[in-house]
């Protein structure tokens, strides 16, 4: 990359002639390092930080994150293991392990010479760092079938079951973006646990927040995980934990006091411009439908102090301007043929967090084409985060941030990265070499 670099001198000679001041320009070549920065547009981060099958895809699983054509923005993923203690049966930190069928792809801009990556830490060279590991080498070689293309702009040179070679970044990238935009301490963040089931094997630090931010997420923590915040109308003086076949309205705040679950089978429930604090989880069950917040033109949340937001065959669940606070549990959104809409606030300090999930179980979202979903997903302990399709593609424009990711189901997942709706991840730096 040739840059211009102009830069203003004082004079010394030249004062006799009235020139006090002048700009010199040379043209110097810089190269992109996957290093720092103020940050790239990644709609994967794969936070798994020594172990192998941190993305994994499965049979006919297709992730394929793709490009915004509008920014110029490339698709990138990035992968924090460092491989080190990879073996039998998943021995690669990144692997599609199933056919031609199968893939993980990241699409450059087509047109362009703006390029897409897959960036590993296993490729450091960093002790105990192990490069063979990094990613099943046949991948790289193997083609797709080309009839699973949908989008005939990809190059050609991207069709094969991992694209583009994973290349290295010198550092890991660790959970801190996401800590430092929502919930920002110069101290107390507990170390990111090497090993989930093994507390005593110790973390990777998380470095203080570097900004005058807040600690927004401790902030909504301490309101909601014992108390109940002042105006909340309580659920269970007016409606059962479980709503059958009825059509209920509410506006307003509540507090859904159902240690189990509020389940609805077969019932229509809408809450207008309100947040939520639930004892336990949602369970949607046959032909129910949960609205929150449809059409809001303003930002709230919901509190989840325990228990699983799950969506099961033919139900339906919206969630517009919303982020879901989950203190323990998950989401496991990947059965039936309902819709999902789920968007992100627009405004205010949660703005494009759809999710934060402290919960370290599996999750899941599934579907069909016509799902919407828009922000950041941030599920740091999801063991692993679960993504299905049906036939045909299903689309997110949202960013995941996780622990693992797998990829299974009859269809393709696309992510296309929104600049306007992610966190930022410092991947890359431009530095002068000459």
């Amino acid at each position: 990359l040739a840059v211009t670099v102009e830069r203003t001198r004082d004079y010394a000679f030249a004062r006799i002639f009235g020139f006090d001041s002048g700009a010199t320009e040379v043209v110097s070549v810089a190269r992109l390092d996957p290093d720092a920065g103020r940050g790239e547009v990644v709609p994967l981060l794969v936070l798994e930080p020594i172990d192998c099958a941190a993305i994994y895809t499965s049979g006919q699983g297709k992730v394929t994150v793709s490009y915004d054509l509008a920014t110029d923005t490339p698709g990138f993923i990035v992968v924090d293991s460092n491989a080190s203690t990879c073996g039998s049966p998943n021995p690669y930190s990144i692997d599609s392990q199933g056919n031609q069928k199968g893939w993980i792809r990241a699409i450059p801009v087509p047109g362009t010479d703006i390029p897409s990556a897959i960036l590993s830490f296993a490729l450091a060279g960093i002790p105990p760092a192990n490069p063979n590991r990094s990613y099943d080498p046949n991948d790289i070689t193997s083609p797709v079938d080309p009839s699973d293309i949908t989008d005939l702009t990809e190059p050609t040179e991207s069709w094969f079951r991992l694209y583009p070679q994973p290349i290295a970044v010198s550092r890991r990238i660790t959970r801190a973006p996401i800590d430092w935009r929502y919930n920002c301490k110069q101290t107390g963040y507990p170390d990111y646990p090497l090993d989930l089931s093994n507390p005593g094997l110790g973390g990777i630090p998380v470095l203080p927040c570097p900004n005058a931010s807040a600690p927004h997420i401790d902030s909504l923590v301490n309101a909601n995980a014992l108390l109940i915040p002042v105006g909340y109308a309580t659920w269970t003086s007016e409606h059962s934990c479980s709503v059958g076949n009825e059509t209920i309205v509410k506006s307003g705040d509540w507090y859904i006091d159902c240690p189990g679950a509020l389940i609805i089978n077969g019932g229509h429930v809408t809450f207008n411009s309100s947040n939520l604090l639930l004892d336990g989880g949602i369970d949607l069950r046959s032909d129910a439908v949960l609205e929150i917040n449809p059409g809001a033109t303003s930002d709230h949340h919901v509190f989840v102090r325990a228990g699983t937001i799950l969506k099961r065959a033919q139900s339906s669940l919206s969630l517009e301007r919303t982020m879901v606070y989950l203190a323990d549990g998950a989401v496991d959104l990947r059965a039936g043929t309902g819709g999902l809409e789920w968007t992100a606030p627009e405004a205010g300090v949660f703005e494009d967090l759809a999710l934060w999930s402290e919960g370290v179980i599996s999750h899941g979202i599934g579907g069909q084409a016509g799902n919407v979903l828009t922000g950041t997903f941030f599920t740091p302990f999801a063991e692993p985060f679960l993504l299905t399709g049906q036939a045909g593609q299903v689309q997110f424009e949202a960013q995941f941030i996780t622990r693992r990711l797998e990829v299974t189901g009859q269809g393709q997942v696309r992510m296309e990265p929104d600049p306007d709706r992610t966190t930022l991840i410092p991947i890359r730096a431009v530095r002068l070499i000459r």
